[in-house]
């Protein structure tokens, strides 16, 4: 990844960035709530940073309820999707006439249809393992069918919109620095980073636990769709295309939810995923012959998940690829 940092005036900074250049925006700008010589608002930037924003991003604003109030006539051209409460572990005000003051807020806002806006998904690795069953909701929630699902004990669940993070008094450079605990939720739904395919891990060692049978829903699509390595996210070119034959045969066609891999990624896939170890599977050359299908295409849903497109419809699930006559099986192999 390369970090582009420039140092300025940020308003005369933004004007030499070209239009739609800049994928999310997350910022900090000045509450203008103390008498600090530096808490000052800028005048006029939510307006000139619209401009940079690419169709379908979207914008993270550090702030106090007071502020975005006051400010609300700058922020009229955009409209509101939500906030999320950082919690800190020490106050900022010792006045005893009100409650301490031990967290901040932070709002998305974007421009446009919601339904245009991209939307990854946010997950901790705690889940409980339960058996959740839903009725039908009503109209005002969105009126979603009766469903059931599985979690699985320490799995993924959407994340709180309450975040606790300890402050970084005492270790920052900047007087306004935010933790990276509080940063990273907000810029890891992101479509890109760095101009490749955003594809996140545990920053820390020894934490978070990886669910190698579920890969993310929106990744798997682009990987098969553009071919890209399921490990990088890089795509991928013959001759240093290879594949796990991974899958089944359904309706006459033998099909695969497993995308290409370049052949050093697949041995890094190996030693790190137990289901490959217990496998005990060898990489093969991309087979020809291939056809991309999808479950299901098209419906409702499909505006909520910015997804690959098949004859321009969104697509829901995950895709598969699929071959009639699959010379890659030996004669007694069935499935696998």
């Amino acid at each position: 990844m390369t970090i582009d940092m420039r140092l300025g005036d940020c308003l005369d900074v933004i004007a030499t960035l070209p239009d739609a250049c800049v994928d999310a925006i997350v910022t900090d700008p000045p509450y203008q709530q103390t008498s600090l010589e530096w808490d000052r608002w800028v005048d006029g930037w939510p307006g000139a940073v619209a401009r940079i924003l690419k169709p379908g991003g979207s914008m993270w604003v550090f702030g106090t309820l007071r502020m975005f109030l006051d400010r609300r006539d700058e922020f009229a051209d955009w409209r509101l999707a939500q906030d999320i409460i950082w919690e800190k572990h020490n106050g900022s005000s010792m006045r005893t006439d009100r409650f301490r003051r031990v967290h901040e807020q932070a709002a998305q806002f974007y421009r446009g249809e919601w339904s245009a806006v991209y939307k990854g998904r946010v997950v901790t690795m705690d889940a409980r393992k339960r058996t959740v069953t839903r009725t039908l909701s009503p109209a005002h929630l969105g009126r979603t069918g009766a469903s059931t699902f599985e979690s699985e004990e320490g799995g993924p669940r959407i994340m709180r919109s309450v975040i606790y993070a300890r402050s970084q008094h005492g270790v920052a450079i900047h007087k306004t620095q935010k933790p990276e605990a509080i940063i990273e939720p907000l810029i890891r739904p992101c479509r890109h980073v760095g101009g490749s395919l955003a594809i996140w891990a545990p920053h820390k060692p020894g934490e978070g636990r990886p669910i190698f049978a579920k890969p993310h829903m929106v990744r798997q699509r682009k990987s098969i769709a553009e071919m890209r390595c399921t490990v990088c996210g890089e795509r991928t070119e013959y001759p240093d295309r290879w594949w796990f034959p991974r899958g089944n045969w359904q309706d006459g066609w033998w099909m695969s939810t497993e995308a290409p891999v370049h052949l050093a990624c697949a041995d890094l896939a190996r030693h790190a995923c137990p289901v490959l170890r217990r496998a005990g599977d060898d990489p093969i050359r991309f087979p020809p012959g291939s056809t991309v299908l999808s479950a299901i295409v098209g419906g409702h849903a499909t505006d909520e998940d910015f997804g690959v497109r098949i004859g321009g419809r969104r697509v829901v699930g995950h895709l598969k690829l699929a071959w009639r006559r699959p010379r890659f099986l030996s004669p007694n192999r069935s499935d696998t």
